[in-house]
């Protein structure tokens, strides 16, 4: 059993932008070969404010970068970095073009800590001024698509800024 939570507003958000990235038919037949909890998160999308078991969000992001994106990392990494900019708002996005990567990076563990729950922990440090690490611990059921996955939601968050030479 794997322990700990997603918001569902964020699955949910995640599963339009990859309606966008597969297209609706290629969807579907993933859809058609899932068990029965993973693709109700798709088919019948949950109250934003629910939250979703990992052990039914885990196997279902793991099929998503096997099956839909053939195991490319790239395509899992791209799906987060558009499902972070998609979730902001206007305002919000102009705001975040002013402020400095260290700072989008503290509002990102925040966010973290909003759509996960029972998660680990998340942190942040400056290694000099114009560059620091988040580290992420203690994840419940670390693997490579959630990872691929959040890396693509730092990259989003802080390309908004106007950072160079994001790496994750």
């Amino acid at each position: 059993m794997i322990g700990g939570f997603a918001k569902a507003a964020g699955i949910n958000s995640a599963m339009e932008v990859l309606r966008r990235m597969v297209g609706a038919e290629a969807l579907a037949r993933f859809v058609a070969g899932l068990p029965p909890e993973q693709a109700e998160v798709i088919l019948r999308p949950p109250v934003a404010t629910s939250w979703i078991p990992l052990e039914i969000t885990v196997p279902l992001y793991d099929a998503i970068l096997e099956q839909l994106f053939a195991g490319q990392g790239e395509r899992m990494q791209e799906l987060g970095r558009l499902q972070f900019r998609d979730d902001l708002s206007t305002v919000y996005r102009m705001f975040i073009r002013v402020a400095t990567p260290m700072y989008v990076a503290e509002r990102v563990l925040r966010m973290w800590e909003t759509y996960t729950r029972d998660c680990g922990t998340a942190q942040v440090t400056l290694s000099e001024p114009t560059a620091g690490e988040l580290v992420f611990s203690g994840y419940p059921a670390p693997n490579p698509p959630i990872w691929y996955y959040a890396a693509g939601f730092i990259v989003g968050a802080l390309e908004l800024t106007g950072a160079s030479e994001v790496r994750v």
